[in-house]
């Protein structure tokens, strides 16, 4: 006899949200949904906004187990017109696996389809205080976040994050823009985001900031670029293509908003290299306005994270040992990096991994050079400009040809 087999979809079941869990204005948790062990969405009341904001976390693998304890903060800012809003650093890119043994909560808030992470000139939405005090309160209040926070966001969420930065000196330790707009008022730049107002609904763009040319002083306090001095100590990262073809996307692929977003970047990191505050720049070449490469970035811009925020790996080699230390903490490896003398380098070729050489002296620049041309390294790193974020990052790059 045959038997039908019906399977019913339960859907995330909503749970009380703590009756503590509320900001200094009034603020506070309506709706707490935890959809996995690890993502769980917040409905705000706020005040900031005039109606509700919704907030995703995901937690850190051992956020339930040490419930004592408080967790460094990585703040994912979304981009504008994006119907996943809140949900889109999970929806469009890895990042919930990529933190999965990085020990930070990850704090990702909706900006609404185009809420530019600022407070409005006229109407309701104060975006900067929703985010900067309802959520952060409630974030380190009811759901252990730390002191310790960085802040990473994709074209409008990077000038957010740069924004936040240099609004709230101290607030966040490291700041990183991918394929944003940290100069808001870099010639063309005000269309692109009047035009982007207007695409969200709101045909009187001047209800942001007012007139570019008329209202230049408030333009110029929301503007990044004119405020760079004040970002000086916090840990910086831009990033962008330059909008044609790159290798992450299909055919016939071409984006003008990220030629606008070079530009903007570029004007940033150009006039930080002369105040004399380090900035992490990677203008990559090819490459459209788009999640592949964002996904790409946050692994790239870790290193400059994880350092700010003080999250760090006890490195133990093990070599050929059998030795296996396990704990969030600690990274057991096999063997360490090596300089690219002839014999480790032909077992590396022999072995099928791709190689981060850092010659120092003899036969070892050369195979390390000869290794990148046959494409089995990403760079050479001489020992004499050696710095962890620098071999961090190109230890990246190595992996990324891996997946």
């Amino acid at each position: 006899m045959a038997v039908a087999a019906v399977a019913l979809a339960v859907p995330p079941m909503a749970a009380a949200a703590p009756a503590d869990v509320a900001a200094d204005d009034g603020a506070k948790v309506i709706s707490e949904t935890w959809l996995d062990d690890r993502t769980v969405d917040l409905k705000i009341d706020s005040p900031a906004l005039g109606t509700t904001g919704m907030v995703r976390l995901f937690v850190p693998t051992r956020w339930k187990s040490e419930p004592s304890r408080t967790w460094p903060q990585l703040w994912l800012l979304h981009g504008c017109c994006e119907p996943a809003d809140y949900t889109s650093w999970d929806t469009f890119s890895n990042a919930k696996i990529f933190t999965a043994d990085k020990d930070v909560i990850v704090v990702m808030p909706t900006d609404g389809y185009a809420g530019m992470y600022t407070k409005w000139l006229k109407g309701t939405p104060d975006w900067d205080t929703f985010h900067t005090t309802e959520v952060r309160q409630i974030v380190e209040r009811g759901y252990r976040g730390g002191p310790e926070r960085a802040a990473a966001g994709v074209s409008i969420g990077g000038y957010g994050a740069f924004a936040y930065a240099f609004k709230h000196p101290g607030m966040f330790r490291a700041v990183a823009s991918f394929s944003g707009i940290p100069n808001t008022l870099n010639p063309g730049t005000a269309g692109v985001i009047k035009a982007i107002l207007v695409r969200s609904g709101r045909l009187d763009f001047n209800d942001l900031w007012g007139g570019e040319f008329f209202n230049h002083a408030i333009w110029s306090a929301n503007n990044p670029f004119d405020h760079l001095e004040d970002l000086r100590g916090t840990a910086l990262y831009v990033s962008s293509g330059n909008g044609l073809q790159g290798p992450l996307d299909g055919p016939f692929a071409g984006d003008p908003l990220e030629v606008g977003a070079l530009a903007s970047s570029r004007t940033v990191t150009d006039r930080l290299k002369q105040l004399g505050i380090p900035v992490t720049v990677d203008f990559y070449g090819n490459g459209t306005h788009s999640w592949p490469y964002w996904q790409r970035e946050l692994v790239r811009a870790w290193p400059v994270l994880a350092n700010a925020l003080g999250v760090k790996k006890r490195v133990v080699e093990a070599g050929w040992s059998d030795l296996a230390l396990e704990g969030g903490d600690i990274l057991t490896i096999g063997e360490a990096p090596h300089h690219c003398g002839a014999g480790t380098t032909a077992a590396g070729l022999r072995a099928g991994v791709p190689t981060v050489g850092v010659p120092v002296l003899a036969d070892q620049p050369f195979w390390a050079r000869r290794l990148v041309t046959l494409g089995a390294s990403p760079a050479v790193v001489p020992m004499r400009k050696l710095t962890a974020a620098g071999l961090a990052a190109r230890v990246a790059g190595a992996l990324e040809r891996l997946s």
